[in-house]
């Protein structure tokens, strides 16, 4: 019995049962009828995938691997590569008996090929399962997103949202392919935080995004995923309520087919909505920045900490030097340098710093500069004596024709989502976002709906800021402050 099984998880790694439940979102009523085998846990559940994920993740598996000796002797062909893999067989074990022997993805959560299902749990479910789905078929499958705005997001769960990103990011990891097409209804029903909690998706490297302009408002809003030649999911809602959300699953070849031919139709009548950019290309992406950057229109810059792109020459000189850099890398981050320097002095620019990663890093003997390291292809270091120097430079230099600096703490920001990347917007051309430490692409887009987005975020976070912090004694005081760390 599956309770049997999951009450020798729970002791074998010196948990309980309470423990787990507030692990995983869980009242803990449910964890005791799983236990007693008086409910089921089922292989679809998204509960079985996040014990799971926590159990193979856990501090007591990553020093003893029992879990993995456990699988690999209750079957020796499991592949148990890494955690991902493990925590699939856990999940296999924890739940067998409700595994069919045969085919397994395509008849779990109780859908069969035509079978329809009403509320948004069930079209999670079976979004779920076309996931498991494309676990077993071979890398490069190509994966088709339509979201027309069946789904209102920012009705949903955090808790929810955040496993249907980890279910995308896991499909995309496995060098799959995802093409997103995404309607104008976007800028009324996925507010800007989701946008950027969407991030991720957006910048991995397999992921090409789309967007779709219909021209009337669509009396069916209609949500498809599409994975070529082997299945479709669709949910339908006539608004936005998430209770009234109908999903149907099918694995016919002819509604395949149907499916695929809208989705061509679709990609034809649509334009890139997000382009992206390797890290390693800094220079090419810093001079479209500087071709699609108004002079004179404001340009908001929002960086976690200060970064060489703004920092004096022969700062950057030494630090170049002092970690072995010549040739042509040097000639080309010097270059990026010197074009940063040359957008941000013709346009009305506002530059954002982090105060608290600013505090956290004068902590460490030295920080690693990613944008740096990204063109150089390898690790670069920037001491602290280093990044005092950079500050003491712009202590100097707050205030600029069409430039104003500010370093204020993004923990104090009233936002459901503190900046999750790198930013630059200007209000009527062009965003973009990165995290080289992160994410191998910069991304960037001149659709103006996502402009939008991006300005009005930058915007209100600029304006949460007591006018007294963006006076120039005030930035002074603060980083003297900095300086006497």
């Amino acid at each position: 019995m599956t309770g049997e099984r999951l009450d020798w998880l729970i002791r074998t790694l010196g948990t309980s049962g309470k423990d787990l439940s507030d692990q995983i979102g869980i009242d803990r009523s449910t964890m005791s009828k799983w236990r007693k085998n008086k409910r089921t846990l089922k292989y679809d559940s998204v509960y079985a995938q996040r014990i799971a994920e926590w159990a193979v993740r856990s501090p007591k598996e990553q020093n003893t691997a029992v879990i993995a000796h456990m699988l690999h002797e209750w079957d020796p062909s499991l592949s148990l590569a890494d955690d991902r893999k493990r925590a699939d067989a856990l999940r296999l074990w924890l739940t067998l008996p409700q595994q069919p022997a045969e085919e397994p993805v395509r008849q779990t959560a109780g859908f069969a090929s035509t079978e329809t299902a009403l509320g948004l749990e069930a079209a999670f479910e079976a979004q779920n399962q076309m996931f498991q789905m494309l676990q077993q078929l071979p890398d490069g499958q190509e994966i088709i997103m339509i979201d027309l705005g069946a789904v209102n997001w920012s009705a949903c769960s955090p808790a929810m949202v955040a496993d249907t990103m980890q279910y995308n990011l896991n499909a995309l990891r496995d060098r799959k392919h995802a093409m997103i097409i995404i309607d104008q209804l976007t800028d009324s029903y996925r507010p800007r935080d989701y946008m950027f909690q969407w991030m991720p998706i957006y910048l991995q490297p397999t992921t090409t995004t789309y967007f779709y302009r219909n021209p009337k408002p669509l009396p069916l809003r209609q949500n498809i995923l599409l994975i070529r030649g082997h299945g479709v999911l669709t949910m339908s809602s006539a608004s936005t309520d998430p209770s009234h959300i109908l999903s149907a699953l099918y694995t016919q070849p002819e509604y395949i087919h149907l499916y695929e031919e809208m989705a061509s139709t679709l990609l034809a009548d649509s334009k890139p909505m997000m382009q992206t950019m390797k890290v390693q290309q800094l220079t090419p992406f810093l001079q479209k920045i500087a071709r699609q950057m108004r002079s004179s229109h404001l340009l908001y810059m929002i960086n976690a900490l200060p970064t060489f792109r703004n920092m004096p020459s022969e700062l950057l000189d030494e630090i170049l030097r002092a970690n072995h850099v010549s040739g042509n890398c040097y000639q080309e981050c010097m270059a990026a340098g010197l074009q940063s320097t040359s957008t941000r002095a013709r346009c009305e620019s506002r530059q954002l710093y982090n105060l608290d990663a600013i505090e956290s890093a004068l902590e460490q003997d030295y920080i690693i500069d990613y944008d740096l390291s990204a063109i150089v292809g390898r690790e670069i270091r920037i001491t602290r004596e280093q990044l005092k120097q950079q500050l003491l430079f712009l202590r100097e230099h707050l205030r600029a024709p069409h430039y104003s600096l500010t370093i204020y703490p993004f923990s104090r920001l009233d936002m459901s989502f503190t900046p999750p990347c790198n930013m630059i917007v200007q209000d009527d051309s062009m965003a973009a976002a990165w995290d080289a430490k992160l994410y191998s692409n910069r991304m960037y887009s001149e659709e103006m709906s996502i402009v939008t987005g991006f300005y009005q975020y930058a915007d209100s976070l600029w304006s949460q800021i007591s006018p007294v912090c963006h006076e120039e004694a005030w930035c002074r005081r603060r980083i003297d402050a900095l300086l006497a760390m």
